[in-house]
Parts: structure tokens; sequence; C-alpha cells
């Protein structure tokens, strides 16, 4: 007798099953390492075309469920849940859900006592097959967030740091065989990639925002010398005319003097306005916060172009506004419309 198959325990029925259905078709693999090869790379093929999905620019949450749906069907789990453990407080908290399991979220602030916590922590792999019969008080917290009997959690890092969890839960024993550790670790690492992703769009937003400040704050240092220098020459002129009328004192003043004189004034006058209306707008700019509110996009346009205008100036370059004006009303944040307005402009 030859053996023609060697199955390690934990037996994995799917094994089996997969072995048996060679036999209906007449073949009898010895199953080596190359044989099983094959098995495999079916088995996993899911995730080859998950990871290659991946590789666009949808939003992170619509990734992480892509992920999640996917691990869950293959798994055959009745849940799939990502925790993110906060790095302030220690607080855990659920990223995102896939499954028909009943959650308590009144048992959340007990998972910093479970094994949740532990995967983050001390980045070990948790597998159990049978919860109650020798971890109960192990999981006990767990178990009053979730009801199981089988789990597996592994630890997802990103950014050089682990803040979450992924786990499969499953309310009956033995449920997931060691296989199944391989699709979880290999799903954590494509929710890690879809992390890193997000944490580099933030930071891109980051310094996009640095620069800018930067550019707008060049621009306006360089409009308020200019005003400065305007108003310095201005004043000049208005003293000696002055000194002009002092030391005439006694005699006649022109009207096309005292109009001249008028006209000097006003001049200078006008350009204090315009160096306080741009403080005020910068000022304004710095100052906005987040708020979601009803907000006129013709306005937030023509307040970008006050802004960007002095650059624009300096780079001798005319702005043309063509405005709608029956265009709707819009909701969400006037500081971040008006901050993509002057990006776009920027450029």
């Amino acid at each position: 007798l030859k053996v023609s198959a060697v199955f390690p325990k934990p037996i994995n029925s799917e094994d089996v099953l997969l072995y048996l259905s060679y036999l209906s078709l007449g073949k009898v693999p010895i199953l080596t390492d190359t044989s099983l090869q094959q098995g495999d790379d079916e088995t996993f093929q899911p995730f080859r075309k998950l990871s290659r999905s991946l590789l666009t620019n949808r939003p992170f949450t619509e990734r992480l469920q892509q992920v999640l749906e996917t691990l869950v069907e293959q798994s055959r789990a009745t849940a799939g849940i990502l925790f993110h453990m906060n790095a302030q407080d220690n607080s855990i908290d659920v990223v995102s859900m896939v499954g028909d399991g009943e959650i308590h979220e009144q048992a959340l602030p007990g998972l910093i006592a479970s094994p949740v916590r532990d995967v983050i922590v001390d980045r070990n792999v948790v597998w159990e097959n049978h919860v109650t019969r020798g971890n109960w008080g192990r999981f006990k917290n767990l178990l009053d967030f979730l009801r199981f009997e089988s789990c597996i959690g592994v630890p997802v890092e990103a950014a050089l740091r682990c803040e979450h969890a992924l786990f499969l839960f499953h309310p009956q024993a033995e449920a997931f065989s060691r296989y199944r550790i391989r699709d979880t670790v290999a799903s954590a690492s494509l929710i890690s990639i879809a992390l890193e992703s997000s944490y580099l769009n933030q930071r891109a937003i980051s310094l996009n925002s640095i620069l800018l400040s930067g550019q707008l704050s060049a621009a306006f240092s360089h409009e308020v010398y200019n005003k400065v220098q305007v108003l310095d020459y201005q004043f000049k002129n208005l003293k000696i005319d002055f000194e002009k009328i002092s030391s005439n004192s006694c005699q006649e003043v022109k009207e096309d003097q005292i109009n001249q004189y008028d006209l000097s004034l006003n001049d200078a006058i006008e350009t204090v306005n315009g160096l306080v209306e741009t403080v005020t707008g910068f000022r304004r700019l710095i100052d906005t916060k987040e708020e979601l509110t009803e907000i006129s996009v013709n306005t937030i346009v023509q307040m970008a172009k006050r802004e960007i205008q002095p650059l624009a100036n300096k780079q001798e370059i005319d702005i043309t506004l063509d405005l709608d004006e029956d265009l709707p009303g819009a909701y969400g944040s006037q500081f971040g419309l008006y901050r993509v307005l002057l990006n776009l402009m920027l450029n």
C-alpha cells in the first residue's frame, strides 16, 4: 500500500472533500507539496483578485468593506469585525463589521481587558475553536460583546504602529481550520495597505494645506508691502503739501490746490482701507473653522478670487469670473470649499 494523502491535525474537512472530488474524477494524486499548491491557488484566488481590485482610488471604507465581505464568505464565518484601539485612552471601538452576529455596544468598554487588546498590543494571533470549554475567563468580555464559540484574531499594522485587530467569529465549535489563519492574515495585510494609503492621503492633504498657507502668506506679505510703500510716499507728499500751506498761511490758497490736496488725502485713505481689507481677509482665512452650513458657491468663488488676486497681480495674471446667478446653494464646509477653490486657482 502507498500513502496517497496525509491530513495534518486539526483535520480540515474541506481538504478531505477536495481530495474525494479528485477521486470521483478518477484521479489519485500523491499529495506532495507540489500537488497541494494547486488547491492553495484555487482557495487563495479570491484574495489575489481582491488585492488587484484594491489598487484603486476608492474610499477607504469601500475597500475595507470589500475585504471583510470576501474574508467572511471564504471562511464561512458568521461575522468579521475590524477593531480599533485609541492611542490616547486605549478605548476600543468597531471600525467596520460584516455578518449577522448581534453585538452589544454597551460591552465595548470591557474589550480593553480582552483578546482584542492582546492582539493589538502584543501583536499575537488568537485562534480558538472551543471558547466555552477551556478559555471562557479570558474571553468573557469579548463574549459579552458578541456570542461565539470559535474565533480568529490577527493584528493589523500600518504606519509603523498597530492600532487595529481583525477578528472572525462563528457560533459553532471547531469552525475554523488553521488554513483560515492564513486567509485572515492575508486579509489583514490588504487592510494594512488600505490604511497606509488612507494615512498617506491624509498626510498629503495636510501638507497641501501648509503649502497653500505658505503661498497665500507670500502673496499677503507682498501685497501688504506694496500698500505700505505707497502709503509712505503718499504721506510724504501730503506732508510737503501741508508745509506749503503753512508757509503761505497769509496768502490765499487757490481752489485747485485745495482740490489737489483733497484728492491726495482720499488716495491715502483708500490705500489704508485696502490694507485693512487685505489683513482682514487673511485673518478670516486663518480663523475660519470647519462647520457644515448652507453656503453660496458663487460667494465662495468671489471670496477665493479676492484672496488670490494679490498673487495673480504679482504674476501679472488676470482672473475673470463667469458665474451663473441661478446656481443653487449647497450644504457643506465653507472653509473646505474655499480651500479647494484656492488650490485650483493656485494651480
